[in-house]
């Protein structure tokens, strides 16, 4: 637990507000393989339900992968820094995001408290 907090402290000193900006500048210019690649089999599981879902992104940093998302009533996008949560505020291909409800959470998966079965993807 104590490498955990170590760990999450040294993230949080990386990702400052001109770091996350510069993060977002490249999120926004990314044709990188490994970001189409996951993007596409994001599009594909989260289309795959019969019915809107509700989502967690862990580590969702600027929302890069927002818009990929599909049949989303409830989306959380769950992140350490705050920083990288201001520019999830308005995240890549916005217009292209459909979630009937998004909500950002600074924060880690051991410390967040979701209640049992909140999300489906």
């Amino acid at each position: 637990m104590e490498s955990d907090r170590r760990y999450a402290s040294r993230v949080l000193g990386l990702f400052d507000a001109t770091c996350s900006r510069l993060y977002r500048q490249l999120d926004e210019r990314a044709s990188d393989d490994a970001i189409e690649h996951y993007g596409l089999l994001l599009a594909r599981i989260s289309s795959s339900f019969d019915r809107s879902i509700d989502v967690l992104d862990i580590g969702c940093g600027t929302g890069r992968y927002f818009y990929r998302l599909c049949n989303v009533r409830r989306l959380v996008g769950l992140d350490l820094s705050q920083h990288m949560l201001d520019q999830a505020r308005s995240p890549v291909h916005a217009l292209d995001v459909h979630a009937d409800s998004i909500q950002l959470v600074c924060g880690d998966l051991h410390s967040a408290v979701f209640a049992e079965e909140s999300f489906d993807f």
